[in-house]
């Protein structure tokens, strides 16, 4: 059953499994026994094979691996590869908000630019030098994925 997602916002409980890098989780669905890739939604994290990558995977593993949290579904569906959702601690603590704020993701204002949360939580890191930002010129993983694209062909 496909959910009309636009209108309908469901979350989960999950157990996560693995981090695969800063913004992509594995998880097994509490209810269901379903094992789903996460990708949370509107932040990018460093690649794995990008300068402060492994820090952020590390950031996040820290936060999540082997623990229950709660996901809220923001787009795909239950039957595709991958899904992109936010991600919730138990006491309630935005995961993907916590990347940012932390220095360790960047906002993708991209698909959200009116998040003022998020908008925040980055320029807070930015100024204090946090995680990523500590680097003298950081490279966005949007940037590093096209630089890494052309250097392929």
């Amino acid at each position: 059953m496909k959910l009309l997602l636009q209108f309908i916002f469901v979350i989960f409980l999950v157990h996560v499994l693995s981090v695969h890098d800063g913004d992509t989780i594995k998880v097994i669905d509490r209810t269901d026994g379903i094992k789903y890739t996460v990708r949370m939604a509107r932040i990018d994290a460093p690649e794995i094979t990008q300068e402060y990558g492994k820090e952020a995977q590390a950031y996040l593993s820290k936060l999540i691996l082997n623990k229950d949290i709660k996901i809220q579904l923001i787009q795909g569906d239950f039957h595709g590869p991958r899904i992109d959702c936010e991600a919730f601690l138990i006491d309630g603590t935005n995961v993907n908000l916590e990347m940012v704020k932390s220095g360790n993701a960047w906002w993708y204002a991209h698909f959200d630019p009116d998040d003022n949360a998020m908008q925040s939580a980055q320029a807070l890191a930015q100024a204090g030098a946090l995680g990523l930002w500590a680097q003298s010129n950081p490279v966005a993983p949007w940037d590093f994925r096209k630089q890494n694209k052309e250097v392929k062909k």
